[in-house]
């Protein structure tokens, strides 16, 4: 890829800016070899009633297509979208209004009549030809300083740019973790070679906590920590926690892996407590000691449903949020519980012939819950699926939640049945696309995009209600991810538009994902908005949505600074600052957020300047004010687009200081490394014999004068994690 791939400004952009400054004649001067005095509107504009085109626009002759720039149309793409959006809320009440009375269609509600709100859509008959291949969409390969090398797939984006830039996490040890200690102190049995796994199971048993905290813990879990992933369902869940906690309960009736189930969901329950701290320290014990029961037993010889339940849920864990907030190990641990489940034939439909109807479902549930979580973070984090679709023959679970619309008597499928049917239609082909060995061809895009379109069509979310944070999730968190769906596919797509003709990208051969990727990143950002301004709680402590934002801002950046003068422009700017401002909110609880703050600003800061270089007289101000060093410049852009082959973290510009923010409790910035406010403390190295009846919280009120923290010892890595379960 050449370096002037993304350059500051085109010729044009140059000249134009020459005639804002009045450096140069106005445009329909220069034209008509007219006079022209250089303060604008000029003299001879003016008398000839040409000052809303002066200095930049000019008539030209008809027929030769060229355009005017209007300073009365600046703002008609905003009035565009505000209207389009106007008109779907009126469809939408006059399909409901119309729908107590009869069940024909509106007459108003015909095909024809819903394109309207359409205006920008691309023409069917363009012309165009389809482009047979996509170039330059292999991704990125980030190289560190000791020449480790990490490869990212064209659907990773800026997590390129924050691996190299040292903001990827994954590598993070801000805290000594409990984990050796555990494993360390485990009892041996009589023959020295192995642990007591009765006595090992009896010692973890004294870390839950007690009957009622771990009933609180269930409904948080239940309620606001399954929506990324469910791999035990609230019935199944509720069964087990009865059991565990009955009177009559016998450790041994208990499996290391099902105790490390119940720990890891603790774990997750603690994180989304909102009476407690963000990432408060007991999520990470908790998690700790699922890790300590996960390897009691061997997970890949194991033959227990819940070894497959308990990677995922640590799988899950990683990806939330907090100083543990790992995409690599996330995505490792989650591959490794797809693995267990072609192991156990959960993908095939024959396996199930002569088990119980109940624990068929059961059964049939785990695997399209992991098995969607891992499409998700193959798209997210590119790479591939463990299983193909073709492969897969397992059908869904039975619907239980199905229900029958009031208005037109249809059945509409449960929350879980759209999820799943969306993994089959759209995610796993999707990922099986984009992690090949071989670029996607457009036509597979398009396609793709299709199958896309028609499901959120189809998907009944409109009818998902409820005042709860649940039905709010179940409402809205598919349609938002479709937005990161368009975003996945269309990036790359949407570079080359750019590139063909930024001041009007829909004459390129890749013009419909333009449009896609601007409509995706335009739904993500204005779906942020609207879940930060509901919930900020639960949705700054889930750290992906940055991931997905970050995208989008580059969308909508991107432009404004290579097409300030498109009809898209005003729009795009608008949501970009949105964008921003929500990634700076973020900053003060995400180091990922945090990692990706300063190239946003940058960008956001060129296309303040590019956007007021047209339509602003104080343009001069502006570009005194910021200095060259907090402009996004071709490096950024490129990286961002995630169509960079090679990073290289030392030849990345280091970022300056965007100002004080609250750290995230526990953990050193990497913007700041003054001490933490707290010290995260270490479990004993023995079973404490109080830790009894009290549970974990008790136990850790006791460890206040513990183990001092020291950046200096590392958290036990993951390899070796996965070398003690073998």
């Amino acid at each position: 890829m050449t370096s002037n791939t993304f350059q500051l400004l085109s010729g044009q952009e140059v000249i134009d800016l020459k005639r804002s400054r009045g450096i140069m004649a106005c445009a329909e001067c220069q034209r008509r070899k007219l006079k022209c005095d250089k303060q604008f509107p000029c003299t001879s504009c003016v008398r000839r009633g040409r000052a809303d085109i002066c200095p930049t626009g000019d008539v030209g002759p008809i027929g030769r297509g060229r355009r005017i720039v209007r300073s009365d149309l600046l703002g008609l793409g905003t009035t565009i979208h505000t209207m389009g959006d106007r008109i779907r809320d009126l469809e939408t009440a006059v399909a409901a209004a119309h729908g107590e009375e009869s069940n024909s269609t509106h007459p108003l509600l015909r095909e024809d009549l819903l394109s309207i709100k359409r205006p920008t859509e691309l023409p069917q008959s363009s012309g165009a030809p389809i482009p047979a291949q996509l170039a330059n969409s292999f991704g990125a390969l980030a190289m560190s300083a000791s020449g480790t090398s990490r490869y990212f797939g064209p659907t990773a984006g800026p997590s390129a740019l924050l691996s190299a830039q040292g903001f990827g996490g994954g590598d993070r040890a801000e805290f000594a973790s409990p984990f050796a200690d555990l494993t360390g102190s485990l009892p041996f049995n009589g023959s020295g070679a192995s642990w007591d796994t009765a006595l090992c199971v009896e010692g973890l048993l004294q870390y839950l906590p007690d009957d009622a905290r771990a009933w609180v813990l269930y409904e948080i879990y239940i309620n606001d920590s399954t929506w990324f992933g469910t791999p035990i369902m609230p019935e199944e869940l509720r069964e087990f926690v009865n059991d565990v906690y009955a009177s009559n309960f016998n450790p041994n009736d208990l499996s290391p892996h099902a105790l490390a189930v119940i720990f890891l969901v603790f774990a997750l329950a603690t994180l989304a407590d909102l009476s407690l701290p963000p990432y408060d320290v007991q999520a990470d014990a908790y998690f700790d000691l699922g890790r300590t029961a996960l390897t009691l037993q061997s997970v890949f010889g194991s033959n227990d449903l819940h070894t497959v339940q308990a990677l995922s849920l640590a799988g899950i864990y990683y990806t939330t949020g907090g100083a543990r907030y790992s995409a690599d190990s996330s995505w490792t641990i989650t591959s490794m519980a797809v693995n267990l489940c072609r192991q156990f034939h959960l993908h095939l439909e024959e396996s199930y012939t002569g088990i119980d109807d109940k624990i068929a479902q059961r059964r049939r549930a785990l695997f399209w819950e992991v098995y969607s979580q891992e499409t998700y973070m193959a798209l997210s984090f590119s790479r591939p699926v463990t299983i193909l679709l073709a492969d897969i023959t397992c059908d869904f679970p039975t619907d239980t939640e199905q229900t029958i619309a009031e208005d037109d008597g249809r059945t509409i499928p449960g929350f879980f049945h759209t999820k799943w049917k969306l993994t089959t239609e759209v995610t796993a082909p999707m990922s099986q696309v984009y992690t090949s060995a071989t670029p996607p061809t457009y036509e597979e895009v398009l396609d793709l995009d299709r199958r896309l379109r028609q499901f959120m069509e189809q998907a009944p979310f409109n009818h998902y209600k409820g005042s709860t944070f649940s039905a709010y999730l179940r409402s809205n968190l598919i349609p938002r991810f479709s937005g990161d769906l368009m975003l996945y596919m269309h990036r790359s797509s949407f570079v080359q538009a750019l590139k063909d003709s930024p001041h009007n990208p829909l004459e390129s051969p890749y013009a419909a994902s333009y449009l896609a990727a601007y409509r995706g990143a335009l739904k993500i950002i204005q779906s942020d908005i609207r879940s930060f301004t509901l919930y900020p709680q639960h949705f700054h402590r889930w750290w992906p949505i940055w991931k997905s934002l970050v995208n989008a801002a580059f969308i909508v950046g991107s432009i404004v600074v290579k097409g300030p003068t498109s009809e898209f422009a005003p729009v795009a700017f608008t949501e970009l600052l949105s964008a921003v401002r929500l990634v700076e909110q973020g900053a003060m609880h995400s180091f990922f957020a945090q990692g990706s703050l300063p190239v946003l600003q940058r960008l956001r800061n060129k296309a303040s300047v590019v956007y007021a270089t047209f339509h602003s007289p104080t343009i001069d101000a502006a570009l005194g004010t910021i200095n060259p060093s907090d402009l996004a410049d071709d490096q950024d852009l490129e990286m961002l687009g995630g169509s960079r082959a090679l990073l290289d973290r030392n030849s990345l510009p280091v970022p300056t200081s965007t100002g004080p923010a609250t750290l995230i409790p526990g953990f050193i910035s990497p913007m700041n490394t003054e001490c933490p406010s707290w010290q995260p403390q270490i479990l004993t190295s023995n079973f404490a014999p109080d830790v009894q009846a009290d549970g974990l919280e008790a136990y850790l009120a006791a460890q206040m004068q513990s183990t001092p923290y020291s950046d200096a010892v590392p958290e036990a890595s993951w390899t070796t994690f996965i070398e003690s379960l073998q």
